[in-house]
């Protein structure tokens, strides 16, 4: 499929991703090959693979991905809600978009390009409404590219211990739009405890290969203290989808002693200092 963007004169070839083209789709969001950094994410890629094969076979498609010059420029990922660990109202027909990602074609129209083609695949797929997820941080997509076709507010969400909220947005699909009657919040308290060990819970997939990198800066920092002092229990957020919706992990999270203290992917320097400041609190509780 092509779309002309004649505001930019720019012409962007849009196609679906099978197994053929999940490297393109996954190379998007990783450093060049031939970068230093390229070899942390060995791990992360042959996981990315294997779960978009899984969300492939579980809903018939999974992403579109958009060519200008013959280079992967975009894409846009959408997977079957009923695995996925958003809290949501109903999961029954439900497409969930978790990831438009354009890096260097900003403004240039070739998100809602793939958007568009998105929500016409899933109207093929008969899916009744689409949700997606989305920070009012900066560095993330904003809220108007959702706003602009049609998708409303549903819930803002917060997380355990966080003060940033994530917004949910969902698209009606059927011929006459049921409008969201009101939007609703829905924080996560955290429920700490004053004892050690340190609980440490890290809910990751192989949705994004991030989510390997961290993991293995995890286990480097706890690494560095008394393993008395620290419980590690690693989840994978799909596999355990309830369970991350009750704890609003949403994809990925971090829990340190029952909050979630990082809003974006943490440093090794960052993690150490939250757990070492928390066994601090609580040797100070006597």
């Amino acid at each position: 499929m092509h779309y002309w963007l004649f505001g930019e004169s720019l012409s962007v070839k849009i196609k679906e991703v099978d197994e053929d083209l999940f490297d393109d789709e996954i190379h998007l969001c990783l450093p060049p090959k031939d970068s230093p950094k390229y070899a942390a994410f060995q791990g992360g890629i042959l996981e990315k693979r294997a779960w978009l094969k899984k969300r492939l076979a579980e809903l018939g498609s999974v992403a579109q991905i958009a060519y200008y010059d013959r280079r992967p420029v975009g894409f846009i990922e959408y997977v079957s809600a009923e695995y996925a660990p958003v809290p949501a109202d109903d999961y029954g027909k439900t497409a969930l978009v978790t990831c438009i990602y354009k890096p260097k074609f900003e403004g240039k129209g070739v998100g809602s390009a793939l958007l568009k083609v998105a929500l016409e695949r899933l109207r093929q797929l008969n899916m009744q409404q689409v949700k997606t997820l989305v920070s009012r941080g900066p560095e993330w997509i904003n809220r108007g590219i959702y706003l602009k076709h049609g998708f409303q507010l549903e819930k803002t969400l917060y997380k355990l211990g966080g003060t940033e909220p994530f917004d949910l947005f969902t698209l009606s699909m059927g011929a006459t739009r049921t409008p969201v009657q009101k939007p609703v919040t829905m924080r996560f308290e955290p429920q700490p405890t004053d004892s050690l060990p340190v609980h440490v819970i890290y809910f990751c997939s192989g949705q994004c290969p991030f989510n390997h990198l961290i993991l293995e800066r995890l286990r480097r920092v706890l690494a560095k203290f008394d393993a008395k002092h620290i419980v590690l229990e690693v989840l994978d957020s799909w596999e355990n989808c309830k369970l991350a919706r009750e704890c609003g992990a949403m994809s990925s999270a971090l829990l340190v002693n029952g909050r979630m203290p990082f809003l974006g992917p943490p440093s090794e320097e960052k993690m150490e200092k939250e757990i070492r400041e928390e066994i601090e609190r609580i040797r100070a509780l006597g």
